[in-house]
């Protein structure tokens, strides 16, 4: 009801629905509590209300441990909106691999500790 209510006042080409996962399920409260749903099943139903989604690896967020490409496959098959991927990309070589996946990438502590190889 919120999401339907939201993008009808805002216009759903100026959302962006941010699906933060731990453990393969969507985790809420500041990454405190993880919820029995996983991201590529919610997408399909959240797509009406959003331009695209911004999905965070929780497990791999500031760590610099590389990006989970098998994940972000997963996501990229679940939905054909517009998808930023987080979490972990550390690498040039990364974000092309997400770039063939028609994604787009938010890079942190990479850049932040002037790492991004």
């Amino acid at each position: 009801r919120f999401l339907g209510q939201l993008s009808k006042k805002l216009h759903r080409k100026r959302i962006v629905i941010a699906l933060d996962t731990a453990r393969g399920r969507i985790t809420v409260h500041g990454w405190r509590k993880r919820l029995a749903l996983q991201a590529e099943s919610v997408m399909p139903q959240l797509e009406p209300f959003c331009a695209g989604f911004l999905c965070t690896d929780v497990d791999r967020e500031g760590t610099m441990t590389g990006a989970n490409l098998e994940w972000f496959r997963m996501l990229r098959d679940a939905t054909s909106h517009p998808i930023i991927a987080a979490g972990g990309i550390r690498s040039q070589s990364e974000i092309a691999a997400l770039e063939k996946l028609d994604m787009d990438a938010a890079v942190g502590m990479a850049l932040y500790k002037n790492q991004l190889r």
